[in-house]
């Protein structure tokens, strides 16, 4: 989006509105979530496995 409606609105930045708590909280979130899911798909021992094997 090249020019939004909101560009000119004073009070209107993305920015300010998710502070760092609820962006924390989401990405903990999603890291639960996929933990959930794969865990489910997979043995646990296979799981920690290919976590340990991914690059830092």
């Amino acid at each position: 989006v090249r020019h939004p409606f909101w560009e000119d609105f004073p009070h209107c930045d993305i920015h300010m509105g998710i502070t760092s708590d609820i962006l924390h909280q989401l990405y903990q979130g999603v890291v639960k979530h996929l933990e959930h899911w794969c865990t489910s798909l997979m043995m646990t021992a296979e799981l920690d496995h290919r976590i340990r094997s991914l690059l830092p």
